[in-house]
């Protein structure tokens, strides 16, 4: 029933909208959490942190050079850290995930027409945090780097807010394929404005005091995306 209703909608929109066209698709995203540290000692280092995303996107034309799209997306968010100097120590877990719903402007350069386009965006995205009743986690480690011996302790808050805000800014690329589809290439920066996940950390390298440090989130994070966009009248 929720289908039939999404595509009554969709083609009364692309009724309204004239010539204009209504599409229907999909996007994946790899993505990179970016994390922020509050570490007197200075010894924690970003870790390469890999999470990822994906799920539907509506896209409506309105005009031949602008679209807005909004969608239903599932994100996956990663946590991690490593300590200067030793390779070894860096490490990276999921942490929470989320459902999202974007919303953003799209305009379109043609390079060649009907063809590879140019499309600079920009967006709004309502996120709800799916794991905020699970509260926190923890993990520990020792381990061996260039004969240092290290421990690490750090407890993770995920309650701290159940919905959060992103904006989205991204220069992605757009091919014509099939005749009447379109698939997108989109490198995409996510700003956020709210903690959504803290790391208290206690970390010793052997022979010195124990360190406390803070690692947190606002949900910013690069990512790069692939999606595929075909008109609603093909259904």
């Amino acid at each position: 029933m929720k289908y039939i209703f999404i595509l009554v909608s969709l083609s009364l929109s692309s009724h309204l909208y004239g010539q204009q066209s209504t599409y229907i698709g999909f996007d994946v995203n790899v993505s990179h959490d970016i994390y922020a540290f509050m570490d007197e000692e200075k010894l924690l280092i970003p870790s390469p942190i890999i999470s990822g995303s994906g799920g539907m996107i509506f896209r409506q034309e309105l005009h031949k050079n602008i679209s807005i799209e909004t969608g239903l997306i599932y994100k996956l968010y990663s946590k991690g850290f490593g300590i200067s100097g030793l390779p070894n120590s860096r490490f990276s877990f999921n942490a929470i995930n989320t459902w999202q719903i974007p919303v953003r402007f799209k305009t379109k350069v043609n390079i060649t027409k009907d063809i590879f386009s140019i499309s600079p965006s920009i967006g709004y995205i309502f996120c709800i945090n799916n794991s905020y009743y699970s509260g926190a986690g923890s993990g520990s480690r020792r381990s061996l780097g260039h004969l240092t011996i290290y421990s690490r302790n750090e407890t993770s808050d995920y309650s701290l807010t159940r919905i959060f805000p992103l904006l989205e800014t991204s220069i992605g690329f757009e091919f014509r394929v099939f005749k009447h589809s379109i698939l997108t290439i989109s490198p995409t920066y996510f700003i956020g404005f709210t903690k959504i996940i803290q790391l208290d950390i206690e970390y010793q390298k052997l022979g010195s005091s124990t360190n406390l440090a803070t690692a947190f989130t606002k949900g910013q994070n690069l990512s790069l995306g692939l999606g595929l966009r075909f008109p609603i009248w093909l259904l």
